[in-house]
């Protein structure tokens, strides 16, 4: 039954259901928190975390998605590129200006570890941002240029850095 499938497919059925963005947001964050409340699993629970904090983002409840991910030393320090890229969109999201020591440090853990770097849209897509954001607009297009190309090759759903839904390619 429904409780016998992972998070992710739970919340895609439960995703059919609605028809606008808003209402598909709003059910991820409530699906969410209340798994969060359900779980135990460390492990699990950090996934968890990290998808609500991603829901809370696309509904525009920027504080509270910079609370579940910890204080902006925390995020510095942290070696997650994407835990510190979504703390960076947070911030901006928060006091509409871009955080540039954020995202060039998403810029800084790119670079350190190349080798590992995933390659699909979605990460291509940050790095275009946070370099834009940063000023490195050549980089930008590069990367930018790099995700659409990722999206010709292999179209498929994957999550929007910029709208923080789940689209089609």
């Amino acid at each position: 039954g429904f409780r016998s499938l992972n998070p992710e497919d739970q919340l895609s059925l439960i995703a059919n259901e609605f028809g606008s963005e808003k209402k598909f947001l709003e059910s991820a964050e409530l699906f969410y928190k209340n798994l969060l409340l359900e779980e135990n699993s460390e492990k699990l629970t950090s996934h968890i975390k990290h998808k609500l904090s991603l829901a809370y983002i696309g509904n525009g409840k920027f504080e509270e998605a910079k609370n579940i991910m910890g204080s902006v030393h925390e995020i510095l320090e942290s070696h997650r590129i994407e835990d510190v890229f979504n703390y960076a969109m947070a911030e901006w999201g928060q006091t509409r200006e871009k955080p540039i020591d954020l995202f060039k440090r998403v810029i800084e853990l790119d670079k350190q570890d190349t080798k590992t770097r995933k390659d699909d849209a979605n990460y291509y897509q940050c790095l275009a941002i946070a370099n834009w954001a940063a000023g490195d607009i050549n980089s930008a297009e590069d990367f930018l240029n790099q995700a659409n190309q990722r999206i010709v090759d292999r179209p498929y759903m994957d999550l929007s850095s910029w709208r923080y839904l789940i689209i089609n390619s």
